[in-house]
C-alpha cells in the first residue's frame, strides 16, 4: 500500500517500512498499457476471460524463467500506463483485486504501479475532480513518485479534459488535450527539486498519453528538468503502437546518453477481429515490455508478444486486404458497427525526430 485516505473518523495512520536486504540497483520493470477491460453498458468478459487464461501465464511463466536465467533481475515491478478499462470507472476496483492481482513471479505478487489514462475518466464528470475520483479510491493519487535504487520514477496524469460531451457516454474521457496543467507543473518541480544527486540517477516518466510535439503543455518545462538527470526516458500508451522515438541532443542528460519516450502497445482490446490474433493498429501483437535497469540507465528493453514466439513482433500484410476476423459491436439504441483493419495507418517500429527542440 503506497497511500492511505485520512477520514476525520480515522485522522492517522502508520506506515511500517521494511529495509530491503538486497540492492535494488538493478531491477527489471515490466510495463503495460491499455488493457480495456470493459465497456460502460457492455456486459461481455472476453477481455477478463482472456486475461487470465492467456495472457497472466505468458507473462508469469516468463517472468519467472527469465529471472531464474539472468535475462532480466529478480527484482521485479509493474507498470501500467492506463486505459485500464474503457469509461467502466466503477469495474476499477474488481479489476485491481481479481485480475492485476494475478500477475505473479515466483508465486508472488508483482508490485504495481499505475498511471491513469483517458478512458479511466469517468465519462459522465464534468470537473477534473470528479473525472478522477473512481481511480484514486481504487489506485491512490494520480500525481506521485517512486525511488527504487539510482531511479526515480514519475506518474502524472498528462490527459487534461476539456468540456465536451462525446458519444457512447465516453464524456470527458474522449475530450481531452495532452499536457499537464501549471499546478501539475509546480507540484513537479518541487517533486524532482527533492531528487539528490540528480547527476547520477535515472528519471523515468509514466503517463498515457505521448508527449510528440512541442503543443504539449509545458513540454519545453519538462525537457529543461529532464536533462538535469544522467538519463531520461518517457514511458506512455494511449496510440496502441510499438514506437521508439529518439529525443534530439537537445535533450541529452548529464551523463551525454540519448534521452527516448517509449510508446507501448496496447495489452487489451484493439477492435481489431477477434480474440484469436488480435493486433495493434501498426501489425504489432498484443503484448508488454521489458525495461531492465542498472545504475542510472536503462541497459536493455524489449518487447514481448503475448501467446507467440519472443521472437515474434509483428505481421505485414497487402495494403488492399481486409481483416478476415472484422469484429461487430452492437450498443443499445444503436446500429451495429463493424470494425476491420485500417490497413492505410502508418507502420513503424521505430520513430526518430531529428528536427524536434
Amino acid at each position: 500500500v503506497i497511500y492511505k485516505f485520512i477520514t476525520a473518523e480515522s485522522p492517522r495512520y502508520d506506515f511500517y517500512l521494511t529495509q530491503r536486504t538486497e540492492s535494488w540497483d538493478d531491477f527489471t520493470i515490466m510495463a503495460i498499457t491499455d488493457v480495456h477491460f470493459y465497456s460502460k453498458g457492455d456486459t461481455r468478459t472476453d477481455e477478463e476471460d482472456k486475461f487470465k487464461t492467456h495472457h497472466v501465464p505468458d507473462i508469469t511463466n516468463y517472468l519467472s524463467s527469465a529471472s531464474a536465467s539472468g535475462e532480466i533481475s529478480k527484482n521485479v515491478i509493474a507498470v501500467s500506463l492506463g486505459d485500464n478499462t474503457s469509461n467502466y470507472t466503477e469495474k476499477l476496483s474488481h479489476i485491481r483485486q481479481n485480475l492485476y492481482s494475478l500477475i505473479t513471479m515466483d508465486g508472488k505478487t508483482l508490485p504495481m504501479f499505475h498511471a491513469i489514462g483517458n478512458h479511466d475518466h469517468r465519462g459522465d464528470a464534468m470537473t477534473d475532480y470528479e473525472a478522477v475520483i473512481d481511480f484514486v479510491n481504487v489506485f491512490g493519487p494520480t500525481d506521485y513518485s517512486i525511488n527504487i535504487g539510482n531511479a526515480h520514477i514519475v506518474f502524472m496524469d498528462n490527459t487534461m479534459c476539456v468540456e465536451e460531451e462525446q458519444p457512447h457516454d465516453y464524456g470527458k474521457a474522449m475530450s481531452f488535450v495532452r499536457g499537464v496543467t501549471d499546478q501539475q507543473w509546480a507540484w513537479l518541480q518541487a517533486d524532482l527539486a527533492n531528487v539528490k544527486n540528480k547527476e547520477s540517477k535515472l528519471l523515468i516518466m509514466c503517463m498515457h498519453a505521448p508527449i510528440f510535439g512541442s503543443t504539449y503543455s509545458h513540454f519545453a518545462n519538462i525537457r529543461t528538468l529532464m536533462k538535469t538527470f544522467a538519463e531520461s526516458h518517457i514511458m506512455t500508451g494511449h496510440l496502441h503502437k510499438e514506437i521508439i522515438r529518439d529525443f534530439t541532443t537537445t535533450w541529452n542528460g548529464t551523463s551525454g546518453r540519448l534521452s527516448q519516450e517509449h510508446n507501448l502497445v496496447a495489452l487489451g482490446a484493439n477492435w481489431t477481429g477477434g480474440w484469436a490474433e488480435r493486433i495493434s493498429v501498426d501489425g504489432t501483437p498484443m503484448g508488454y515490455n521489458i525495461f531492465n535497469v542498472s545504475g542510472d540507465k536503462i541497459t536493455e528493453s524489449f518487447f514481448n508478444p503475448v501467446g507467440q514466439e519472443d521472437d515474434y513482433q509483428f505481421r505485414i500484410y497487402n495494403g488492399g486486404d481486409k481483416y478476415e476476423n472484422a469484429k461487430t459491436i452492437t450498443r443499445e439504441g444503436e446500429d451495429p458497427v463493424t470494425y476491420e483493419f485500417d490497413w492505410n495507418w502508418m507502420f513503424r517500429k521505430k520513430y526518430s525526430d531529428d528536427t524536434m527542440d
